[in-house]
């Protein structure tokens, strides 16, 4: 492959960014050494920051399928943070949003993009003393009490009612079906978890099990700068010398209108110092259709770059997802993701991309897979497999022999300590 990616028809996807390619066609490869780290400029926060979706959201609205976007208290992160997975009860008995009048007029204005009910958080409160005076929270200790088992689980709505009831106002605004994330990530590896084995959420307690579930959104709230180094100008301003200071992030619940995606016409896009670079398919199944739309995808995909985002976004480096109905012919954008090894290249590397010379690209590569490559079968190994396991299988498996055997004795210890029920 030369430096001007047009010239690469579709191809199987290259290695992943740690491994090496023998393709001597991939730019410079045969002659120059490989790094020994990824090339990446500077992780910054602000790159991060930048794309979260409420950042660009009021920028490229009229781009995005319609979509609702709800700030996060603190006591819902709390409880994203919490152990265990606690839901409300299908029949709730309290009160407290009885008299919420809500109201999704007005919804498509920017400035309601956010809204809040003031009068809930004392809502729950009275609501919480009352349940006190009834004896429903107790200041002594009955664990030990047969009573306590039969005790109904504290709702923990209570907690954050104001978002509870924009959830339940947001859901009927769009349709009765949403498709939820945070800030950066959704929890597609959640999925397993869900009756529908989808995002496809008509209730609050259905976002609130997907989003616990999730390792992504986890991330999201524990790692958010994960390899991000400190700009410049806040270089010495932290407490401790050499530690890094980032900002507090203002979490965001993102509820997109529920449509069935056809997974076929969704591609990454890499934009390198401004010039898009290339594109490849999201979905690593082989579409023939596909091959005919090659030059009808690489122009509308460009047309959509030059005007809606080149002059516009305010990074130099970033990828984007977009999704291209084929009865629409019109580009809709999904994500903005960071300029970082943590975003999935699929069938680049992103070695070859960040050594290529952007300056003599003529038109972007789009990549797809072959009706032969290994890429191609895909769809017998399900997506995020391995986030179905406790995590301490997956460790165990991937520390060899000796560490299975050490797990299943473990297991195997436990089991036999376990009462007889």
């Amino acid at each position: 492959m030369s430096t001007d990616l047009t010239t690469t028809s579709s191809r199987s996807p290259s290695p992943s960014p740690s491994g090496s390619d023998s393709d001597s066609s991939t730019p410079s490869r045969s002659s120059t050494p490989t790094p020994t780290s990824l090339p990446f400029p500077p992780l910054t926060h602000t790159h991060i920051l930048n794309c979260a979706l409420p950042t660009w959201y009021t920028l490229y609205r009229p781009h995005l399928p319609k979509t609702r976007i709800l700030p996060l208290p603190a006591s819902f992160i709390s409880y994203l943070r919490a152990d265990g997975i606690f839901l409300p009860p299908s029949n709730p008995t309290t009160s407290a949003y009885d008299n919420i009048t809500t109201t999704s007029s007005g919804w498509d204005s920017d400035d309601d993009a956010l809204h809040g009910y003031p009068n809930l958080a004392a809502l729950a409160i009275s609501q919480r003393e009352r349940d006190e005076d009834s004896g429903n929270y107790s200041t002594t200790d009955t664990s030990d009490s047969e009573d306590d088992e039969a005790a109904p689980a504290q709702d923990p709505t209570l907690l954050f009612p104001t978002l509870h009831a924009q959830i339940i106002d947001t859901i009927a605004s769009l349709g009765g079906a949403v498709f939820p994330k945070l800030d950066w990530s959704a929890p597609k590896d959640a999925t397993w978890i869900t009756p529908t084995n989808s995002l496809e959420c008509r209730s609050p307690s259905e976002i609130y099990l997907v989003l616990k579930s999730s390792d992504f959104i986890t991330h999201d709230l524990e790692y958010p700068f994960e390899g991000c180094v400190v700009a410049p100008e806040k270089e010495g301003e932290g407490e401790g010398e050499g530690e890094a200071q980032f900002p507090q992030v203002n979490y965001h619940l993102v509820l997109r209108k529920y449509f069935t995606v056809n997974p076929s016409v969704e591609f990454r896009c890499f934009v390198k110092n401004r010039v898009l670079v290339g594109l490849c398919q999201r979905d690593l199944n082989h579409f023939e259709f596909l091959r005919d739309m090659r030059e009808e995808i690489v122009e509308l995909v460009t047309g959509f770059y030059e005007k809606v985002l080149k002059a516009t976004f305010p990074d130099d480096n970033f990828t984007f997802d977009v999704y291209i109905p084929r009865t629409q012919s019109k580009v809709w954008l999904m994500d903005i993701n960071p300029w970082a090894q943590r975003t999935d290249p699929l069938l680049f590397s992103w070695l070859e991309i960040l050594t290529l010379d952007e300056t003599k690209i003529e038109k972007p590569e789009l990549r797809l897979v072959n009706k032969d490559d290994p890429e191609a079968y895909c769809f017998n190994t399900p997506q995020y497999s391995a986030h179905k396991l406790p995590k301490e299988v997956v460790d165990a498996g991937m520390g060899g022999a000796a560490s299975i055997q050490e797990f299943a004795q473990r297991w195997r210890e436990i089991v036999n300590n376990m009462p007889d029920s």
